[in-house]
């Protein structure tokens, strides 16, 4: 691997674990002032803005690191943007018209009214995911850094301060809203200077790359879906079957856990989306990339992750108070998924690098199913919410291993189809 790569990733790697630092420190103060219920419901709000978020731009943005055109590139970012904006609309739309019906089928009267600010901030979180993958192609890796810091600072501010005043959910939803609007306008203002002047897009130019990119719409959409669906599903039937107040441990535990996921390995996985894609480019394969950044994910969970497993039961007692003592235990049950996440997860990239969202699909698919295939077992067999989840996280991590044999075929750069 090239010094510059290291190099990449240590700058991502420094402002996301500056900024994931800031939410780890201050998540004592906030599990002293708001309950496990408050953060159920912040994970019920998060579930639906995230839901719709990842598939608001036709997951165009991920064809934008792509163009051997810098133009084309900019030119995509304009389309997803626009799919991002109507999206938002038609959202708001929905929950106007539709609201009973909606409320009904979330069983949850605590979202009443909070359901109607999920559209404000669907189109932050995807404005943010195209300027994010927009600013990978520029190699502005500092630039993120930065800004990961920045959101941190917003969102823990607003919600400590919201918390002071009146301890209640809101409080944690509006830091989310505040600090991810602020991300995305330090981050657009900064890539504006980095861009050459630029028309915007003749409809013949947006035809075109509609057309070439097509399949992004027409197979990742679906898996990207099926893969936020699988998660929402489980917020949502964890408040419904048992209780929000488990839902709220539960969430807290995974929140946590994401932290080495954000901390390394997404940041990893941002720099090999980058130069696995011009390796290919350059080579017709992603061979070399690929080896380096499974083994150096590999070390970092096998250690990070094991370390955890013995002691994270008592971190949490120790660090978030003794009312909190039961997320640890559900964060320990999902340490094996998490685990192999790490690994499987960035590297997954491969699929969209080699036109093989197909596969994406499929899967994501297979993870929808045994979701729900496991939430009726529930039902069935009346297991316990800790057995629930202790049996979901070992067979998870079974199938996300499923994916490795895949995306290292396709990284070897065989059968590479051509652009359609």
């Amino acid at each position: 691997m090239s010094s510059q790569f290291n190099k990449n990733v240590l700058t991502l790697a420094t402002g996301v674990s500056i900024g994931q630092a800031i939410p780890l420190l201050i998540s004592p103060i906030l599990t002293r002032i708001y309950s496990p219920e408050d953060f159920g419901i912040l994970a019920l709000f998060l579930s639906i803005s995230t839901l719709i978020s990842v598939i608001a731009s036709g997951r165009y943005e991920q064809a934008i690191m792509l163009p051997d055109s810098d133009e084309d590139a900019i030119h995509l970012t304009v389309i997803s943007w626009t799919f991002v904006g109507i999206s938002s609309v038609v959202m708001l739309l929905a929950i106007i018209l539709f609201h009973p019906l909606i409320m009904n089928l979330i069983n949850n009267d605590a979202l009443n009214t909070y359901i109607y600010f999920t559209p404000l901030l669907t189109f932050i979180l995807a404005t943010f995911n195209l300027l994010n993958i927009l600013a990978t192609r520029l190699n502005a890796f500092s630039l993120l850094s930065k800004v990961s810091v920045v959101k941190s600072m917003v969102t823990g501010s607003v919600q400590l301060i919201a918390g002071a005043i009146k301890s209640e959910a809101s409080g944690l939803i509006l830091g989310q809203i505040f600090g991810s609007l602020v991300q995305s306008i330090v981050l657009a203002i900064n890539i504006r200077g980095r861009l050459a002047p630029f028309t915007f897009p003749a409809m013949k130019s947006i035809k075109a790359l509609l057309r070439r990119y097509k399949r992004f719409p027409q197979f990742s959409v679906a898996a990207v879906l099926s893969n936020t669906l699988t998660q929402n599903v489980l917020n949502i039937s964890i408040s419904s079957i048992f209780s929000v107040a488990l839902l709220g441990y539960y969430s807290f535990a995974n929140r946590i856990l994401i932290l080495p996921m954000n901390f390394l390995g997404n940041s990893i996985g941002q720099v090999f989306f980058q130069e696995a894609t011009s390796e290919k480019n350059e080579t017709g394969g992603a061979l070399k990339t690929f080896k380096s950044t499974f083994w150096k994910l590999t070390a970092l969970s096998l250690v990070g992750f094991g370390i955890l497993h013995f002691i994270i039961q008592d971190l949490f007692v120790i660090v978030f108070g003794k009312n909190w003592e039961q997320a640890g235990i559900y964060a320990r049950y999902l340490i094996p998924m998490m685990a192999v996440k790490f690994v499987i997860s960035p590297l997954s990239a491969i699929n969209n690098i080699f036109n093989k969202q197909y596969i994406s699909l499929v899967w994501q698919v297979g993870y929808l199913s045994l979701t729900i295939i496991g939430l009726g077992l529930v039902d069935y067999f009346e297991l316990a919410f800790s057995s629930f989840i202790n049996i979901y996280a070992l067979v998870m991590a079974l199938y996300y291993l499923l994916m490795l044999p895949f995306i290292f075929t396709f990284a070897r750069g065989s059968n590479i189809p051509k652009s359609s």
